[in-house]
């Protein structure tokens, strides 16, 4: 899918965050920190990315994991 709008993003994202941490989606917001508020390690955090580059194949070609530390970050790195 390329050309995807940041909902349908922020929508891919929050339902790949719920299936890989078990949090319900509804408890979940993009403001919420991945290390501190949901307790993603950078492992999880790559298994995240990884699927939503399978989703969304044409993000940027590199992205700091170190500066994607909440949904929002995610989201907007991978948003075309």
């Amino acid at each position: 899918m390329t050309g995807a709008s940041a909902d349908e993003v922020a929508a891919a994202l929050l339902d790949v965050v719920s299936q890989k941490t078990g949090y319900p989606a509804e408890m979940l917001d993009l403001g919420m920190d991945v290390e501190a508020d949901l307790g993603i390690d950078s492992i999880k955090r790559v298994e995240i990315m990884g699927v939503l580059q399978e989703q969304f194949p044409s993000p940027p070609p590199s992205a700091p994991n170190n500066s994607v530390n909440c949904a929002r970050s995610v989201r907007s790195w991978t948003s075309c």
